[in-house]
């Protein structure tokens, strides 16, 4: 998974983008809103398989994109 969020205009675009890549790893819902980052980036690591590698808890992040960022250095580290 290597799309930049930071330069992507919305999570919305984002998560679009980056849903089938993680489908993989188990069901992920599209999200309706830019306001549900935090709800979505939770079901993502939950996932057993990128729970494993320590992905970052979006409650510790204020800006989707900071999360983000670091979820793909995880995944780019682990998988």
């Amino acid at each position: 998974m290597s799309i930049n969020p930071y330069y992507m205009p919305s999570f919305v675009s984002w998560a679009s983008f980056s849903t089938p890549s993680l489908e993989a790893y188990g069901q992920i819902p599209i999200p309706d809103s830019d306001g549900d980052w935090k709800s979505w980036a939770s079901s993502v690591v939950s996932l057993d398989n990128i729970a494993s590698l320590g992905a970052p808890l979006p409650f510790q992040f204020s800006d989707w994109r900071d999360w983000a960022a670091r979820l793909i250095e995880v995944l780019n580290d682990g998988f």
